[in-house]
C-alpha cells in the first residue's frame, strides 16, 4: 500500500539515515501504515501496539524520536511520557504525542511532550514535525558535545 504525500523520501533522508524511531500506537492499520511510510524513508522503526513500560523500550531500542498515542489500554501517553522524560537517560529524546481527544490532552498541565498532533493529522505535518525534531536534537547534541571539548583560546601578551 502505497501514501501519496507530498514530501518525497529522497529529499528527506540524507541526514536521518539510519535513524530510529519507536512508535507506540494500539491501531494496527495506523501503525503499519506510519511505519511503511518511516521506513520508505530510511528510518528504523520499531512498532508496538501497547506498553506500560516505555523506558525499557527506549533504553534497549535508543531510539532518535519516539511516536506514540495519548490513548493507550490501561495507562496514557503521557504518563510514558513521563517515563521517559524523568530519567536522565532518555530525557533528550523528542517525543511526538498524538491524540483524537486533543483538548483533554492540550489541557494537561505536564506537557511532558515536545509536539501535539490532533488526529486525523496529515502525513507531511508528521514527517515535518519529526524531521525538525530530530534536527533540533541533533543541534543540540552538537552544541553540548562542541562545548565539553571546546578549549578557549589564550593569547599570549
Amino acid at each position: 500500500m502505497k501514501i501519496n504525500h507530498s514530501i518525497s523520501p529522497p529529499a528527506f533522508t540524507g541526514t536521518q539515515l539510519g535513524k530510529k524511531i519507536l512508535l507506540i500506537e494500539n491501531d494496527l492499520p495506523l501503525r503499519e501504515l506510519l511505519i511503511e511510510i518511516f521506513v520508505d524513508y530510511h528510518f528504523i522503526v520499531k512498532g508496538f501496539e501497547y506498553t506500560e513500560n516505555l523506558y525499557e523500550l527506549a533504553v534497549r531500542f535508543k531510539p532518535d524520536i519516539i511516536i506514540l498515542d495519548y490513548l493507550l489500554p490501561k495507562i496514557n501517553g503521557d504518563e510514558l511520557c513521563r517515563q521517559i522524560k524523568t530519567k536522565a537517560s532518555t530525557a533528550t529524546i523528542p517525543i511526538i504525542l498524538f491524540s483524537a481527544f486533543n483538548n483533554a490532552v492540550k489541557s494537561n498541565e505536564t506537557r511532558n511532550w515536545d509536539a501535539f498532533l490532533a488526529k486525523p493529522f496529515d502525513l507531511d505535518v508528521l514527517i515535518n514535525t519529526v524531521k525538525t525534531l530530530i534536527f533540533k536534537q541533533k543541534s543540540k547534541n552538537k552544541l553540548h558535545s562542541s562545548s565539553r571539548t571546546h578549549r578557549p583560546y589564550l593569547n599570549p601578551l
